[in-house]
């Protein structure tokens, strides 16, 4: 029989067995070891290395109890123990404790632990294990705040390694633990860039070494960083990959943080009822009694967010208790500055709670005083003291009615930094303090206005464009509910103007090459693509206004939203005309008006007709809807929902077309052609009922009061969002009866920083002296005679008339750089067009002839016109569906808004898909005469409108049906 293994023994077998040389694999490896022969001294080794697997784990108050039961047996006599075992077990026992203790906090216990066992292992010249505890000693010094001395033990970690003889996996897992320990020192010293770096670096040496817990920990600390700089996309996907690297091993207590860091990156993004789900059902633990440590850190966090989730969704008393709760866990931590933290925090949550208009809150007491002191000579930030500084200042704002802000200097705006807050966060902060113990709603405004230009900083810094449109169709988060009756409370209505359509500008925000900020300063005129080849960018903010002047006054206090709104409206519809936004928020449509006489606003409350009137209004349309499914059964072919939708259409009241409901019902299979005939018996409603009910919601007493006194020099332009932009604006319904189209010329505004691009450009007004049409480039659309219309035709392979006249992606970028030599120029397309994906909107795209006859057929994207810097025509008429932006989608999601960036002045657009057929061709043939004779674009499709209108009130049989020109948009610039 064998001699039992000695501690010496037992070490080698650990080290053999292991193959990657991590904590990860120490209590399978200790499992294995239990059930071979070992000496007394082994076996306590192995219970030593099982508490310091437990405290690798995060289970650091339990490993601590079973490492003191374990200390009184090293000194005990057992036979045969030799100075060499003591030795080993005095060392094993401080590294277990070292590594318990930074899970603790409790750091300067753990340098004595590490410094203690690194003693022993250089005695014994273990390069190895040397090399692991300066690691060590930098985790510790890094919790502590030593950043500089951290670095230096990570470069004697680094020697050691060298030194070391071990396998190349373990080397490479080594390597990452040190990158790791690097990136959070840099971290500390501020060096966001360096941090990331090391940080991928790491992933690199880890994921070759297969250190699935030391994996975590990156992911972990990378999604801690990229929420710092604001970039939750790429966080939410660190935190993911660190749910699945501590769940790999084993490590609970780390994988329920990486859940509530997913959370955190979910609410960022808006994604409240995920991020809600995700903490209520996997965060919290299943008691708050007697937990220390990693799982008291845990319970912390995620207590603070579910409390920043209720305050998100305005549930201010769930969200308070929260904060209560998370303050008291905190005072338990050993770190006394997180204590100190917490008793400000608290301070600020009582503030608010109890704030009474017209009363202070108390000023600070003892405790808040020496809590302030104690951050104030912390050794963790070389910004302790201004922080300090701005958290008094913070409880000063609370406690008295006569504070004034001051502006920060540099070192105090790194300080802000230093804590995770920015200049914003911190403007929001004292304005809402001071307003609400004053009753002042305009410094309330000022202070949830900076809230709403932070949430759009942060969007403009997202990597991924799925998580800024994402963010954006959240519409600023919940900060909406609170500025816009504040706004309106207050009447500012210039303000309503500008957050109205900030929203807007947001989502229709282009590429274009340079907007000086001196030109135009309205809303966001100041981010500049990093990436040229992206059609679409998202700016910063540059703007929102108090009474007409910019909120941000540190930034530009010369910005006069409602002077520079003047510019905008005149430049592009005229001197006489409006311009009106609006959008629906909450279930009603909030707008606001900017006239030659002044600027109005308010809300109109959705009534149960007008809601009735939408449900009619979008079942018109020829798209796909839920409740297709009752006809369609157990069909799915994507082109028969298509035949049910355009079904539907033809027996709405934009198309009421007998004709071509026959055709969708005899192209349908014998069961889908009986349900459509059930559903669909015959046309029903009438366009005057419906557009006159939603007129009557959506139109202002102001609006209708402007359109008198202007008569027939009235021109409206138009701001639309998603939620309403499908309605026909032509159709709705003034007081009197009378459709807007018969009072005014439409013009639809582009988003405004195009329109801030096209007050810089030459306007060519005349007859177009060359004119590009490209039709049915895919050969699949009914004929119809446009023969006449193009000084230069190209289509598809069927009909053209050599190869070089077809429409194919290559010949259409010549046929476009060649027009810009003759101007004016136009453009009229006849084909299909491809709104932009979402998340993608530079994918709206046209869709082109193939290279070659029998290919798949080639598209001309928004993203293609930006990289190929092709100037498009002055006037673009695009004949295909949802050229204007598809009609429940952003409206940036557009090719219309793609050609007015790069060159064109004005184009005319469909809002919705258009049923192909003889109604199809007869306007695009008018609209094609339209761009092609110039002048102003906007009243010649108002009386071609006009027309089409009158004839099919008539009843002639050979009206074209609204649906084909209704949603007919001039957008960009048309003056008289």
């Amino acid at each position: 029989m064998p001699d039992p293994l000695s501690v010496e023994q037992v070490l080698t077998n650990l080290d053999e067995r292991s193959l990657s040389g991590s904590a990860a694999e120490l209590p399978l490896l200790v499992a294995e070891l239990a059930q071979l022969e070992l000496t007394d001294d082994a076996r306590l080794l192995l219970r030593i290395i099982r508490a310091q697997a437990r405290a690798h784990q995060g289970d650091s108050a339990n490993a601590l109890s079973e490492l003191d039961a374990l200390e009184t047996q090293v000194p005990s006599a057992i036979s045969g123990r030799d100075a060499n075992a003591v030795t080993i077990l005095e060392s094993a026992l401080n590294i277990a404790r070292g590594i318990a203790y930074c899970d603790q906090a409790e750091t300067d216990r753990a340098l004595v632990c590490f410094r203690r066992a690194l003693d022993v292992q250089v005695l014994r010249g273990d390069h190895w294990r040397i090399s692991a505890l300066h690691t060590n000693l930098a985790i510790a010094q890094v919790l502590s705040g030593d950043a500089d001395s951290a670095l230096i033990s990570l470069a004697q970690a680094l020697e050691a390694l060298q030194r070391a003889d071990v396998p190349d996996r373990w080397r490479r897992n080594r390597l990452g633990a040190i990158d790791i320990n690097r990136a959070g020192a840099l971290s500390m010293l501020g060096d966001l860039e360096g941090t990331i770096s090391a940080y991928l670096r790491a992933r690199l040496h880890l994921e070759a070494g297969g250190d699935r817990m030391s994996l975590g920990a990156l992911d972990f600390n990378l999604s801690k960083v990229y929420m710092q700089s604001g970039r939750f996309g790429s966080a939410l996907e660190s935190a993911v990959s660190a749910h699945a690297a501590y769940r790999d091993a084993a490590a609970t207590i780390h994988a329920r943080r990486a859940l509530t860091a997913q959370a955190a990156a979910l609410r960022r993004m808006n994604r409240l009822a995920e991020a809600e789900t995700l903490i209520l059902r996997e965060c919290l633990p299943a008691t708050l009694m007697d937990i220390s440590g990693t799982e008291l850190v845990s319970a912390i966090e995620a207590v603070d967010e579910l409390a920043h989730i209720y305050r998100s969704t305005n549930r201010y008393t769930d969200a308070t208790k929260l904060e209560r709760q998370s303050t008291s866990l905190a005072l338990r931590l050993p770190n006394p500055e997180a204590r100190a933290f917490s008793i400000i925090i608290q301070y600020v949550f009582d503030a608010i709670e109890q704030a009474k208009p017209g009363q202070p809150f108390r000023p600070p007491n003892e405790l808040e005083r020496t809590a302030v002191q104690a951050i104030r000579t912390s050794p963790k930030h070389a910004e302790a003291p201004p922080i300090a500084d701005l958290l008094e200042r913070l409880m000063r704002a609370y406690a008295t009615s006569d504070y004034e802000e001051h502006a920060l200097t540099d070192a105090e705006v790194r300080a802000l930094e230093a804590v995770g807050w920015d200049y914003p966060t911190w403007r929001a902060q004292l304005n809402v303090a001071v307003g609400t113990h004053r009753g002042d709603d305009s410094l309330l405004l000022r202070g949830h206005l900076f809230d709403l230009a932070r949430f759009h900083t942060l969007v403009a810094g997202q990597e991924s464009p799925t998580v800024r449109s994402t963010m954006l169709a959240s519409r600023g988060g919940l900060n909406l509910e609170v500025v816009l009756p504040l706004l309106m409370r207050t009447g500012n209505y210039a303000g309503l103007f500008e957050a109205i359509e900030w929203m807007r500008c947001d989502l229709g925000g282009s590429k274009v090459p340079s907007v000086p900020y001196d030109l135009v300063r309205f809303g966001q005129l100041l981010g500049v693509a990093d990436d040229t080849s992206t059609t679409y960018a998202l700016p910063t903010p540059g703007a929102l206004s108090i009474d007409g002047r910019s909120v941000l006054h540190d930034a530009d206090p010369n910005v006069d939203v409602v002077a520079d709104a003047h510019d905008i409206r005149r430049a592009l519809a005229g001197e006489t005309s409006a311009w009106w936004t609006h959008m629906i928020f909450r279930g009603s449509l909030v707008w606001a008006l900017l006239t030659p006489d002044g600027v109005h606003g308010g809300s109109l409350s959705l009534t149960a007709a007008a809601k009735l009137a939408l449900q009619a209004h979008f079942q018109a349309l020829p798209l796909a809807l839920a409740e297709d499914v009752h006809i369609l059964g157990e069909e799915s072919a994507p082109w028969l929902r298509s035949v049910v939708a355009i079904a539907r259409a033809a027996a709405g009241p934009l198309v009421q077309s007998a004709e071509t409901l026959d055709q969708c019902i005899s192209a349908a299979p014998d069961t889908v052609a009986a349900r459509l005939r059930e559903a669909f018996p015959g046309s029903t409603g009438t366009v005057e009922d419906n557009y006159a009910t939603l007129g009557g919601w959506m139109i202002p007493a102001e609006l209708d009061q402007y359109l008198t006194r202007y008569g027939s020099d009235a021109r409206l332009l138009v701001s639309v969002q998603p939620e309403s932009a499908s309605i026909p604006t032509a159709l709705l319904s003034t007081a009197g009866g009378k459709p807007l189209i018969e009072r005014a010329v439409l013009l639809y505004a582009p988003p405004v920083r195009i329109a801030g691009e096209l007050l810089r450009r030459h306007r060519y007004g005349g007859s177009a002296r060359t004119h590009l049409l490209i039709r049915n480039p895919r050969g699949d659309l009914p004929d119809s005679d446009l023969t006449d219309l193009g000084s230069r035709t190209l289509s598809g392979w069927a009909t053209a008339a050599s190869a070089d006249d077809v429409a194919s992606r290559e010949a259409v970028l010549r046929a476009l750089r060649d027009q810009v030599t003759v101007r004016p120029s136009s453009l009229s397309y006849i084909g299909h067009i491809e709104s932009g994906e979402f998340g993608d909107p530079a994918s709206a795209a046209l869709l082109l002839a193939p290279d070659s006859p029998g290919l798949t057929g080639s598209r001309l994207s928004a993203r293609d016109v930006a990289a190929t810097g092709v100037h498009m025509p002055d006037r673009v008429y695009l004949g295909g569906c949802e050229g204007a932006g598809f009609a429940t989608s952003l409206e940036w999601s557009s090719i219309g808004a793609a050609a007015l960036a790069h060159g064109s002045d004005v184009v005319l657009a469909h809002r919705w898909p258009i049923i192909d057929g003889r109604h199809a061709g007869v306007v695009d043939k008018e609209c094609a005469r339209i761009v092609a004779a110039g002048g102003d674009v906007a009243a010649r499709l108002r009386s071609l409108q006009r027309h089409w209108l009158r004839r099919w009130r008539e009843g002639n049989p050979d009206a074209v049906p609204p649906h084909f020109w209704s949603g007919l948009q001039a957008i960009g610039r048309s003056i008289p």
